[in-house]
């Protein structure tokens, strides 16, 4: 969700109101781990530089990396711009293996509303 409201638009802002909270146990089975860190920040990794990446909008390279490892696995554990330790999972949900699975917890509307002065 981090990601979400770090890259929102102004104009999109509402949106937020929507949005649901989700603490998920998921059991996979080939993840690919793109996530390591030197000094708690990610470094290059497979000629990505995750700090540029987490300062402008081009995710081109980004997604080229998606779409080379959907190819081969069923979801990724990537970098978060947003500060968060553990990294984002990205899920194929497409290309899962049978035996995987995932299952919702806990859940939460957040019910936010634009703030407006």
């Amino acid at each position: 969700m981090s990601e979400t409201v770090r890259n929102i638009q102004n104009d999109h802002a509402n949106c937020l109101s929507n949005l649901r909270l989700s603490s998920l146990e998921v059991h996979l089975d080939r993840v690919l781990y793109a996530h390591s860190f030197t000094n708690g920040k990610p470094q290059q990794l497979f000629g990505i530089d995750f700090d540029r990446q987490c300062e402008g909008s081009d995710y081109h390279a980004t997604h080229e990396f998606a779409r080379l490892v959907r190819d081969r696995a069923e979801d990724m554990l990537v970098p978060s711009c947003s500060g968060l330790h553990q990294g984002n999972l990205i899920i194929f949900s497409d290309r899962m293996a049978a035996d995987s699975v995932i299952n919702v917890v806990e859940s939460i509307n957040l019910s936010l509303v634009k703030w407006e002065p």
